[in-house]
């Protein structure tokens, strides 16, 4: 079970480190996660370029194995 991929929905927190980072600056493709959309107030973003602005807020679908998944919301909170 622990080796199908799936989504996580992530909420970026005025705390996290990666807000006020680039999606490239954050570099989850390094843990083999997939940034499938943002969800931003009043915008509903398809696939996000490696320039997007994160916000305190925005919503990370993200798609990966179990693992990388949660090294992907530990970095994205903790840097």
């Amino acid at each position: 079970e622990n080796s199908q991929p799936r989504f996580l929905s992530v909420l970026l927190k005025s705390g996290s480190d990666a807000v006020g980072k680039t999606l490239r600056e954050i570099d989850l493709d390094e843990l083999e996660v997939e940034v499938n959309a943002v969800r931003r107030r009043n915008m509903h973003g398809a696939q996000p370029s490696g320039e997007m602005l994160l916000q305190a807020g925005d919503v990370l679908v993200l798609f990966g194995l179990p693992d990388a998944l949660q090294a992907a919301e530990v970095r994205l909170h903790k840097g």
